[in-house]
Parts: C-alpha cells; sequence; structure tokens
C-alpha cells in the first residue's frame, strides 16, 4: 500500500493535529510509553518499534486507489524507526544502551532522543530508570526522555518495577514521571520510610504483589502509593501497566493508577514476550494497552518514512529479547 504525496499530506495533517489534540489532553501519559527492537543481520541490527502510549478515539487514512478515506476506531500507534545503532545491550521502558555505549532515550509522545556515548556504565535496569555501576547512583529518564541525575544512591536492591523500587530493607522508593520542570531532578525521587516492603511476590511496572495477597498501585505522575488493594484475582504474571489473573483475564493499569478487569480479552496460554505495554504470543498476535488502560488487538502500524500505514495484529518479526524491559525480583 503505497501513498501519493497528497495522500501523504492528508495523513500528516490529519496526524498531527488529532495528536495535538489528545496530547493537549494529557501532555504526558505516564510512563506507559514502550518499544522493543526487532532481531537485526550483522549488517543491520534491527528497527526500533514505537508503541505511542497515548490512542486516538479515531484515525482516518487512505489506501491507493481508494478516494475513500477508512476509519480506525480507537488508534493505537506502532511507528518504525530505522536506525543505523549497534545491537542492544539492555534496556529499561524508555531507553536503551547499545553495545557501543551509546544512550538513546523516549518521550510519552514517542519520539527517540540519541543521548551519544556515555561515561556511565549502566549496571541494574529498571523502568525509567538505571543504576551507575561504579556508584550505585540512580539515573532516571523521565517523560520527556530527558537524562536526570538523582544524586541518590541505590543499595541492596531487591525489587525492580518500572517507576520504583525496593531495596533488601523493605523501603519503596518511587519515580516521578518528570521534575518540577523539564529536565529538574528536584523530588523526582522519594523514598517511602515508615512502611515495610520486603515481602514483594511479583513485580510489576507501576504495581506489585505482596504475599498476604493484597496490592500496591504507584501513581507513574505523582510516585504516591496506595497499599492493601485486593486485586480482583490473584496474577499469573505481570507485565508494566497490565497483569493477567489466575482466572485468565488481563487486568490493566491507567496513568491514574486505576486497575481495569478485561473480561473480554483472555489469556489462555503464556505470551512468548511480556513487555511494558504489550504482549506478544507464539502465533506472532500482540496486544498492547494504552495510558488509559485499554487494550488493543490491533495496531496502526506507520513505516519509517511516514509513506506507508497498515492495520496489524501480529509482530512477524522475532524481538530483540535485551530490548524488552520486565520488571522483577532479583533474589
Amino acid at each position: 500500500m503505497r501513498w501519493n504525496v497528497r495522500q501523504f499530506a492528508l495523513f500528516f495533517l490529519m496526524f498531527i493535529n488529532s495528536s495535538a489534540v489528545a496530547l493537549a489532553q494529557d501532555q504526558h501519559p505516564l510512563q506507559s510509553q514502550a518499544f522493543f527492537r526487532l532481531k537485526g543481520t550483522a549488517r543491520d541490527p534491527g528497527p526500533i518499534e514505537v508503541v505511542v502510549p497515548k490512542s486516538l478515539p479515531e484515525f482516518r487514512y487512505f489506501e491507493q486507489g481508494d478516494p475513500v478515506a477508512r476509519v480506525e476506531p480507537n488508534a493505537m500507534f506502532l511507528f518504525d524507526k530505522s536506525n543505523p545503532l549497534p545491537k542492544t545491550r539492555l534496556a529499561g521502558s524508555n531507553y536503551l544502551f547499545t553495545e557501543g555505549g551509546a544512550l538513546v532515550t523516549l518521550s510519552a509522545e514517542g519520539f527517540l532522543y540519541y543521548k551519544g556515548i556515555t561515561r556511565i556504565e549502566p549496571g541494574l535496569a529498571g523502568g525509567v530508570y538505571f543504576l551507575d555501576r561504579m556508584t550505585g547512583e540512580v539515573i532516571v529518564i523521565d517523560s520527556y526522555g530527558f537524562f536526570i541525575r538523582s544524586g541518590q544512591a541505590a543499595k541492596n536492591v531487591r525489587v525492580l518495577g518500572g517507576n520504583y523500587f525496593i531495596d533488601q530493607d523493605g523501603l519503596l522508593t518511587t519515580i516521578k514521571s518528570s521534575g518540577i520542570a523539564p529536565g529538574s531532578p528536584v523530588g523526582i525521587l522519594t523514598e517511602k520510610h515508615g512502611w515495610n516492603f520486603s515481602d514483594v511476590v511479583l513485580a510489576g511496572g507501576s504495581f506489585f504483589f505482596r504475599a498476604d495477597g493484597t496490592m500496591v498501585t504507584i501513581h507513574p505522575g505523582t510516585g504516591f502509593f496506595s497499599d492493601r488493594i485486593i486485586p480482583p484475582s490473584a496474577p499469573r504474571f505481570a507485565g508494566g501497566n497490565f497483569f493477567v489473573g489466575q482466572d485468565g483475564v488481563l487486568y490493566t493499569l491507567d496513568h491514574e493508577a486505576r486497575i481495569h478487569a478485561h473480561p473480554e480479552v483472555r489469556i489462555p496460554v503464556l505470551p512468548a514476550v511480556i513487555g511494558s505495554s504489550f504482549l506478544v504470543f507464539p502465533n506472532q498476535k500482540i496486544i498492547a494497552i494504552d495510558s488509559d488502560g485499554n487494550p488493543h488487538l490491533s495496531l496502526v502500524r506507520v513505516s519509517a518514512t511516514g509513506l506507508r500505514v497498515r492495520i496489524v495484529d501480529a509482530i512477524e518479526s522475532a524481538i530483540d529479547l535485551n530490548s524488552v524491559f520486565q520488571p522483577r525480583i532479583l533474589n
């Protein structure tokens, strides 16, 4: 499906205008921004696929030879990003390091930023943060894609979440989506003294489960948390902004850390890839979750040139697992 110049211009204007409206309503839809990288070859390490967190109520597009616009309701976008980068070394939910030491970050609008070769040796990788291997300093990638030194060191980390971490003593530290001003480190980390969360049994991106069966959710924008939540189902596994219950139902969390049940979406088999805001199954089908907690069984995939758009429900190529962040308990 190839577009002519007029069709591309129409698409560009519609997308920019629609996106401007959506982003005006929700400038930075938390930290559900995500990406993955497809496996490449020795000559081409593989394109980056950006999953834009904010969906549009409606997207209109044209197919070649058809003057009638087609409509994709509740559209969530997947952008192909060709790049000359070396292979991925490690990744969070909104950044990656290459084998050559370069850092690439991702904003909540879905823009990639090349930060170049850094002098920092990354150690543990969380969702929107990583630790300096030498000093233990927490370095945050905020929702603008800015690289922020927190000035605080993390020691003896046990749980790596998307916007939080927990140390061996059960101290919870949460991370805001951005500083007081763009690029400001002021108050972006908050230690939650007076609580003990050493009994975590399953970590998600903006939530975790405790040994007593209750759940803690963390607001991605403010870093505030809610404790002792009774989940609608005991979890089987968790991603960044979703978990699947023992009942096989998909449960999602939105940008206010509210839980939504989707009984219409059942997960009978274990996914092949569990990402920050997406799941890919052995048959290559994909489900993506937007910042409002809505699951999408198809995506609007936009080519690297922007000249080609197609509706997809599967990822035909293998995914580089080094590019996929998974919340986890270290020991």
